[in-house]
């Protein structure tokens, strides 16, 4: 058995090393190599009836299942490639590795809020407004973009897909711009980081108070014992004495918690430090999985809701982004000014769904103020005519509105055009997560 110990990723590693082929091509991964060698045909057993189709008499429709009766098995020791002695092996060390890594027999869904794979960033930290739910890449069969979970489910009517480049694009501007700013804050940074010092203690303060608690709740505890010794009715008492028992060991398990927690408190030695954490960020290519690890933790919310011009149906994404860049140190939080100093809020649009009358509006209000002829706008801003003629409309449209921005929020799928109409699906019906209340826009 000793000799089968290699995980299945440092056999598929080996395999890649010495360029052996996959049947469906691409590299060895540890998966390919536990089903490849699961195959009872590399051991002389060729099979069949291993999945059966069922009916869906409602669509009219068959989906492959495992055939519950098992499959069938026939015995040809002339089509074996493996000896059939290392079988039992094999087979001992599938239910080794199926016992110690699966995944806890607890009640509900054991992968509810468990991610089923890697996901590049904005995936698992970008959430719809609307439901709650994370956006998810593939939308509307692009991968490069993100779309609401719940939509795919028909649980909610934004369909509306992000760019998650874009917004990985303007999270990493942000710590460029971060970088830029950390040698003017070289001295604050410096008080920031005594002052956290000063701050925290270790949890000291939090411990003695504990310990007071847990000395008057003894106290209590001695004098209700005497009183229940020289009364007869003592039932309201023995209740009383079941509450302090309670909130003793509440109390003595804080206290525990506590002490396991009084450590160095987690601070970085200078600015340094926090630049090199922040160049790790932009060394990473935007594309990468490395590059969500390092993000998510500083995200502190990511929503995403639909915005429209006031004078059309068309929505597209507007994603309202929070970070906290010192999220690696979470000591350092209690400062108010390092909070302030390095919290960066960000408001992401889709560019290219952005009319370009919204994005020559002010230009083009304002010559024509001057008495500039729209022909000669046009020309100068080296757009159409036409675009100049609607974003004075929209011009007009704000002001009759008292709006100083051409974009309202959608907040109902009947504001929307006729081409999105996923909440007329039979399937739909709008389900919010349990508990979920947006935030304010």
């Amino acid at each position: 058995m000793n000799q089968y110990k290699h995980t299945y990723e440092e056999v598929a590693n080996r395999f890649n090393e010495a360029g052996l082929p996959r049947r469906l091509g691409g590299p060895w991964t540890g998966t390919n190599v536990a089903q490849f060698y699961k195959n009872s045909l590399l051991f002389g057993r060729p099979f069949r009836n291993d999945k059966i189709t069922v009916k869906n008499y409602e669509t009219g429709r068959r989906r492959s299942v495992k055939n519950p009766e098992g499959r069938i098995e026939i015995d040809r020791p002339d089509l074996a490639f493996l000896d059939p002695a290392i079988e039992p092996l094999l087979r001992a060390r599938f239910e080794h590795y199926s016992r110690i890594f699966r995944r806890a027999r607890d009640v509900g869904d054991p992968l509810q809020g468990v991610a089923r794979n890697r996901s590049r960033f904005p995936g698992r930290c970008l959430r719809c407004w609307y439901c709650g739910r994370e956006y998810v890449w593939g939308g509307n069969g692009q991968r490069h973009q993100l779309m609401c979970g719940g939509s795919l489910r028909y649980l909610c009517w934004n369909s509306v897909g992000v760019d998650g480049v874009a917004i990985s694009t303007a999270v990493t501007t942000a710590i460029a711009d971060a970088i830029e700013k950390i040698p003017l804050l070289e001295s604050q940074l410096a008080d920031m980081i005594d002052q956290a010092l000063r701050q925290n203690d270790g949890g000291a303060k939090k411990a003695d108070a504990l310990r007071e608690r847990l000395a008057e709740i003894e106290t209590y505890q001695q004098n209700l014992a005497a009183a229940i010794a020289r009364r007869s009715d003592f039932d309201s008492l023995l209740i009383q004495m079941d509450d302090l028992q309670t909130e003793f060991r509440r109390v003595e398990s804080e206290l525990a918690e506590v002490k396991r927690s009084a450590e160095v408190p987690l601070l970085p030695q200078n600015s340094a430090e926090i630049l090199a954490s922040f160049r790790e960020v932009l060394r990473q290519d935007l594309r990468s999985y490395d590059l969500g690890a390092l993000l998510r933790p500083m995200v502190v919310s990511m929503d995403t809701h639909l915005i429209r011009p006031l004078d059309s149906t068309k929505p597209f994404p507007r994603t309202q982004v929070v970070l906290d860049l010192l999220a690696g140190w979470p000591d350092l939080a209690s400062v108010p000014i390092a909070s302030d100093a390095f919290s960066i809020t960000l408001t992401v649009d889709r560019q290219s769904s952005i009319p370009q009358r919204c994005h020559v509006r002010e230009r083009a209000s304002q010559l024509t103020a001057e008495g500039v002829k729209q022909r000669d706008i046009a020309t100068q801003l080296g757009v159409h005519q036409v675009d100049i003629t609607r974003a004075c409309r929209l011009t007009k449209m704000m002001a009759e509105l008292g709006l100083d921005t051409p974009f309202v929020p959608v907040m109902s799928p009947e504001e929307l055009s006729t081409k999105h109409r996923r909440q007329n699906h039979r399937r739909y019906r709008f389900e919010p997560l349990g508990g979920y209340e947006p935030r304010p826009l």
